[in-house]
């Protein structure tokens, strides 16, 4: 572990290159991949509804009757829903770990610096 130190000592740019690496890796890269997957998660969604809306247009023009289901189901209250859970799932991720790789940054910043 004293090797460490000496090592960090030596080379103080190793304290910034790590303040950096663990600010991506903690922060923005979960960050992107939530988002991509939420934004992918939201699109296959409304996919599904305009299928499901289609189908049921299909069905009832089919049927000849206008006594199809309605196309405000339970279904689609529960599906419409999960956007704004999403949006708030990521707005919750970034306000809880977002100052944590602030602060590290900022940290590191300040330190090399010399204002700290």
């Amino acid at each position: 572990m004293q090797a460490l130190g000496s090592f960090i000592r030596n080379y103080p740019q190793v304290d910034l290159i790590y303040s950096f690496v663990w600010s991506l890796m903690a922060l923005f890269i979960p960050l992107i991949i939530l988002t991509v997957c939420n934004v992918c998660l939201i699109r296959a969604l409304q996919q599904s509804r305009r299928l499901q809306s289609q189908c049921r247009a299909s069905c009832r023009s089919v049927s000849g009757t206008g006594t199809g289901r309605n196309a405000t189901g339970s279904g689609n209250s529960g599906q419409q829903r999960i956007t704004p859970t999403l949006v708030a799932l990521i707005v919750v991720f970034t306000v809880c770990v977002g100052p944590s790789g602030l602060l590290e940054t900022l940290r590191t910043l300040l330190e090399k610096s010399g204002l700290r």
